[in-house]
């Protein structure tokens, strides 16, 4: 049964009932009571059409009397609320201006009082929050009853005035009916004041005493609110749903699909966020939250390849960045650009203005009663930039470096990203390694990379010291290295174990084939001639550029061989003097038999 033909019925049973009462046994008064009280009943389970009836027939019976006054001032609260529940704001208005037509048609108001309350209740249901509290707090002034300062609270809660919570907290004599009022508001302010357990318990016993609390936007959010930051993420998901459908007149729309799109990402639901994309994008550029929302997308990156819509991504969220470029909801923007260059999703020519210019905000910042901060989106930029390796994108690290320092080093000022940094400035033998070095912690790991900065530079002597005092404590490859460079610095004969150890591992590779010319040098000085040799034809074998310095070594290969009688190394040198067609290939001939 529709709306409308339940409106017909209950008219046709007025008519019905207004005909059986007896009038020689009941008066019009004690008919207008009747139907008030069953007007009352009716607004107590939320049954705003009926209740709209009885009030209007309490009016027709009996206007001038007590009931039918009230009937007239409980049919405009009524019709407010009925209005809010239909989603029209223009009904609401109606009713306010209905309920200030009250002193109009009773020139002598027995309830005045009555008649703020319940417009300061109509001002709330449009968001007119300042009015109501000025409603209310001038009847608490007048008349000291509690309900009126338990109104004022919850209206200063949903505000965001915390003028009403030490109000409620030295309130006593809390009224039966409005008990779950008292707690509902308090379970509000601990939700603002990040007290989230104490917050859901004060919400669970405002709804224990009031089940129709179900039906309540402001109820349904808070106890969302209350249940995400407090980790019970899956659980805030209903509360959220239930916040859209219950919020009327979007009150709290945006942060509902904030809360839903962090929700759903967190979870996977790559359809749920996406249907609430289609809902933000309409606003996408004037409202902020909204772009914080898409300025997060990154964090998910199966979303972003999921919908076509995204393909452009990076490009809306550099015109963001520009848009937002005084305000720290530009660091968002930032962020995202970051990522897109780690990932190789975005070139940097198109991001370079803005990173040079944009400047990293410090410090959290406050929209909608909600604090946003960074830290997430930093830790996971720096997981990001981790996976990136000194000697494959040294390139793409000093270049993002480079292009804005303070910026850089503001997100990617984690330790172990600090030390990527280094390394890749060491890689590129880039002079501010020794400025960006400084800001690591001592430790052998700092040393090792000061010794090869200082190897690079020819100070011999700073570089061995270095190794010989970090080589021991270091892990893994630089360990490695760094017994190999201290082998080649001491030249020790034990170079060889390093350098086969060395050459199954890819970031060793820039060693080679140097290190072998230069561990047959050590073994060459020492008359080592069977270690010589094996580490000088490793490296003619992976030089392969047959320059001056691969004749020197092949001269010295030949020596070893005639040192030792090696007719088949001296065959190999030999041969390859042939190709050569100077002086150094006619020595070689002339030396050891080749004409």
């Amino acid at each position: 049964m529709n709306l409308w033909e339940r409106v017909l019925i209950l008219l046709v049973l007025t008519v019905i009932s207004v005909f059986s009462f007896n009038p020689q046994t009941r008066s019009n008064e004690e008919i207008a009571k009747i139907y008030y009280e069953e007007g009352l009943k009716a607004l107590s389970v939320n049954d705003y059409v009926d209740a709209l009836i009885y009030f209007s027939k309490a009016r027709s019976v009996a206007p001038e009397s007590e009931y039918g006054e009230l009937s007239y001032l409980y049919y405009g609260l009524t019709y407010a609320l009925y209005s809010y529940h239909v989603g029209s704001k223009e009904g609401v208005f109606s009713a306010i201006g209905y309920l200030n037509l009250y002193t109009f048609y009773y020139k002598e108001p027995r309830f005045f009082d009555l008649k703020q309350e319940f417009l300061g209740d109509s001002y709330f249901l449009i968001g007119w929050y300042e009015n109501a509290m000025n409603l209310y707090s001038s009847l608490y002034g007048s008349k000291k009853d509690p309900r009126y300062l338990l109104k004022y609270s919850f209206t200063a809660a949903v505000y965001g005035d915390y003028t009403g919570y030490n109000y409620i907290k030295n309130l006593k004599n809390i009224p039966e009916e409005y008990e779950y009022l008292y707690y509902l508001t308090l379970g509000i302010y601990e939700t603002d004041f990040g007290h989230y357990e104490k917050a859901l318990n004060y919400l669970n016993k405002a709804f224990s005493l009031n089940p129709f609390l179900k039906f309540d936007v402001h109820f349904n959010y808070y106890a969302g609110v209350s249940l995400f930051k407090n980790g019970e993420i899956r659980k805030s998901l209903l509360y959220f749903i239930r916040t859209r459908e219950l919020d009327r007149f979007r009150f709290y729309t945006t942060m509902t699909n904030y809360y839903l799109t962090k929700v759903y990402l967190t979870f996977n639901d790559f359809s749920g966020a996406y249907e609430i994309y289609k809902d933000i994008k309409k606003e996408l550029f004037y409202n902020p939250i909204y772009q914080i929302i898409y300025l997060n997308y990154w964090t998910n990156k199966e979303f972003l390849k999921r919908f076509k819509d995204f393909k452009f991504y990076y490009d809306i969220v550099l015109q963001l960045g520009w848009l937002n470029s005084d305000s720290r909801v530009g660091n968002y923007a930032l962020f995202a650009l970051y990522d897109g260059l780690i990932n190789k999703q975005n070139p940097i020519e198109k991001a370079r203005d803005f990173l040079k210019i944009f400047k990293f905000k410090e410090g959290e910042f406050v929209l909608n009663k909600e604090i946003f901060s960074y830290g997430e989106q930093i830790r996971l930029l720096n997981e990001e930039f981790l996976k990136l390796k000194d000697y494959k994108d040294a390139d793409l690290i000093v270049s993002l470096y480079k292009t804005n320092r303070y910026n850089f080093l503001s997100v990617f000022k984690n330790p172990e990203s600090v030390e990527l940094l280094a390394r890749a400035l060491l890689y590129k033998g880039d002079d501010e390694f020794i400025k960006v070095v400084k800001l690591l912690p001592k430790s052998p790991v700092r040393k090792f990379l000061e010794a090869k900065y200082w190897f690079v530079k020819g100070s011999r002597e700073v570089s061995q010291r270095l190794l010989k005092e970090s080589m021991h404590e270091l892990e893994g490859l630089d360990k490695l290295e760094a017994y190999l460079l201290y082998y080649y610095l001491s030249k020790s004969p034990y170079i060889n174990e390093v350098l086969y150890l060395s050459e199954e591992y890819e970031p060793m590779r820039g060693y080679f084939p140097h290190a072998y010319r230069i561990a047959g040098d050590i073994y060459f000085e020492k008359e080592m001639c069977s270690e010589a040799k094996d580490m000088y034809k490793r490296f003619l074998k992976e030089y392969k550029t047959k320059d001056e310095l691969y004749k020197l070594t092949l001269v010295k290969l030949g020596s070893c061989a005639e040192r030792q009688k090696d007719r088949e190394t001296l065959e190999f040198v030999l041969k390859e003097a042939k190709s050569f067609k100077d002086t150094v290939g006619r020595a070689i001939l002339s030396l050891w038999g080749g004409g």
